[in-house]
């Protein structure tokens, strides 16, 4: 398994198309909010989750 985002194939990494747009909106808000904090817990708020959960 890769970093967020993307997926290990033929021992490389390549975007996970799904994943990579939430990373995207991820650093969209940080913009946004300006605030790791308040960033933090929008995912929950929304339900976003990665992989893992």
């Amino acid at each position: 398994m890769g970093p967020f985002g993307y997926e290990v194939k033929n021992r490389k990494l390549v975007i996970n198309a799904q994943d990579a747009e939430i990373v995207r909106w991820i650093f969209r808000r940080f913009v946004t909010l300006g605030s790791a904090t308040l960033l933090a817990q929008e995912p929950k708020q929304k339900d976003v989750r990665n992989r893992d959960g």
